[in-house]
């Protein structure tokens, strides 16, 4: 081993003045010394790879990578790419003024390149399995991270850069943010399209004869006058047919409809009118409510299935309408036919599944006999046309009713007795547990006599009914001239029926029109 480091150390000490032959400055003194120098870089590269394998290092361990470059000596060799370069020549001279040569950079500079206690840049980014859904951003490297030492040469970088690439950093850019900008044309427009006050509130207090001119104003004042043109339509006979024709030609417009009455179909009126009022109600999508003067079974058919609310004027239907049209209503919770007087169904005719939410009745004493059991009413209103020598049964319906009904409305035909009303009335006091409003509309001549009688009969459903808050008494014709509008207020009753009044009552209505409320602990009466 000594003698081949000894040949190795002779041949590496031979200059070009040894040669016979050569001169020192001459072409081929320059090609001969480039050669020799690469053939001693490669004989030393060969040593040292020799020698690292060799378990005698002084100071270090054995290399577990199997190359042991920077483990010969205390500095390790530079590194540069595989072409040597040749050794500078007198006749070759850097110009002045460019700074040192990128060669005479020192090895330890070179060692703190490739060291890894070196600051790393792009330690401010997050790491790629980051859990954090918050934004990242990145951070530029400070003057204490990213300063450099000494000048590389571009051989030498991009030598480094080739042994000891550095880690691939995956950097995760999080979802950009909505940019919201804040100029005043944005603030205009979101304005317009949000208001502070919604139009359609605005709206409703403008006459409908205006609303036309106000549809005139803009896209947006356009789509708000024409939902409160159209959300509830209330057509009198003569305008009918234009209207209908209007709505069967616009479906956007009949879908604005939620409404629609029709008291009295337009005179001289034909197929013509009904089919066109078939089409606007197949494209009333947001109908909740529906007002018809007769029974037709195509418009019926026509109308949405989710209707709400179903009022038919007509005094008479066919038995069809009970056992094949309200079955298939299930959505029904109010059901108005305020003028039938025909001969009404059993309770066993009508099918178990009929409204089976029905919470508003408006009909005859018989026709609620059929309708109300099984079903959850809550407000009643109560047509009697009919008195006991005609067959009205006031025990049977007060047991169908339940107790379950919160406001009950009676309306009394003129030829109805004082003793048809007392049985009525004695009879309903049984279910007026949960009774709240009581109203009673009395048609035909009401004098001071009469209304003595009238109020005994009322005083004396107050004690039956602990809920009760209100109390209303109405004449449909108006009172004779001379009749007293009880000053007295509330106490007329109580003292004609000689009972208390319920400590629950918070209001009366008389006949006259009179109001009377009980505020602070007095009756006071407010018109």
């Amino acid at each position: 081993m000594q003698s081949f480091t000894r040949r190795i150390s002779q041949f590496s000490t031979l200059d070009v003045k040894d040669i016979p032959g050569r001169s020192r400055h001459s072409p081929g003194s320059i090609i001969s010394s480039t050669s020799q120098s690469s053939a001693s870089m490669s004989i030393r590269r060969r040593v040292t790879t020799f020698a690292s394998k060799l378990p005698f290092i002084r100071g270090r361990e054995p290399s577990k990578a199997g190359v042991g470059v920077g483990h010969i000596a205390s500095v390790p060799w530079p590194r540069s790419p595989s072409r040597s370069p040749s050794p500078p020549s007198p006749d070759i001279r850097p110009p002045s003024g460019l700074g040192r040569r990128a060669s005479s950079i020192s090895d330890l500079d070179m060692l703190q390149l490739d060291s890894p206690l070196s600051p790393d840049p792009y330690q401010s980014f997050p790491s790629p399995i980051s859990p954090s859904p918050a934004p990242t951003f990145y951070t530029p490297p400070s003057d204490t991270q990213a300063r450099r030492t000494r000048t590389l040469s571009s051989p030498a970088l991009l030598g480094a850069i080739s042994e000891a690439p550095l880690p691939v950093q995956r950097v995760l850019v999080s979802a950009l943010q909505e940019y919201e900008p804040r100029s005043p044309r944005t603030t205009r427009q979101r304005a317009r399209q949000n208001p502070p006050i919604p139009l359609s509130l605005v709206l409703a207090h403008v006459p409908r004869a205006s609303l036309p001119a106000v549809a005139q104003v803009s896209r947006r004042f356009c789509a708000a006058a024409q939902l409160a043109l159209y959300r509830t339509l209330e057509l009198a006979p003569g305008e009918a047919d234009a209207c209908v024709a209007a709505l069967a030609g616009a479906p956007h417009l009949a879908a604005l409809v939620t409404s629609l009455i029709i008291p009295a179909f337009p005179p001289n009126c034909g197929a013509s009118f009904r089919l066109a009022l078939a089409l606007a109600l197949r494209s009333m999508r947001a109908l909740a409510a529906l007002t018809l003067p007769a029974f037709d079974v195509d418009l019926l058919t026509a109308a949405r299935r989710g209707l709400v609310h179903l009022t038919l004027l007509g005094d008479t239907l066919p038995f069809t309408f009970f056992t094949d049209v309200l079955p298939s209503r299930p959505a029904l919770t109010l059901l108005a036919l305020p003028r039938f007087v025909g001969v009404p169904p059993n309770p066993s005719d009508v099918p178990p599944a009929a409204v089976p939410f029905l919470a508003m009745l408006d009909a005859s004493p018989a026709l609620a006999l059929a309708l109300a059991p099984g079903r959850p009413l809550r407000r009643i209103t109560l047509r009697v046309a009919s008195t006991l020598y005609d067959g009205l049964r006031p025990a049977a319906l007060a047991d169908a009713l339940g107790n379950q009904v919160q406001e009950l409305v009676l309306v009394l035909a003129a030829d109805i007795d004082a003793r048809t009303r007392a049985r009525l009335l004695g009879a309903l006091a049984k279910m007026s547990a949960a009774l709240e409003v009581f109203e009673m509309r009395v048609d035909g001549m009401l004098d001071e006599p009469s209304l003595q009688v009238l109020y005994k009969q009322v005083g004396a459903l107050l004690p039956h009914t602990p809920a009760l808050q209100t109390v209303r008494v109405r004449a449909v014709q108006p009172l004779p001239a001379g009749t007293p509008s009880h000053e007295d207020g509330p106490a007329r009753i109580a003292s004609a029926a000689r009972v208390s009044l319920n400590p629950t009552l918070r209001c009366v209505v008389f006949p006259s029109g009179a109001r009377w409320e009980f505020e602070q602990g007095k009756w006071v009466r407010v018109n």
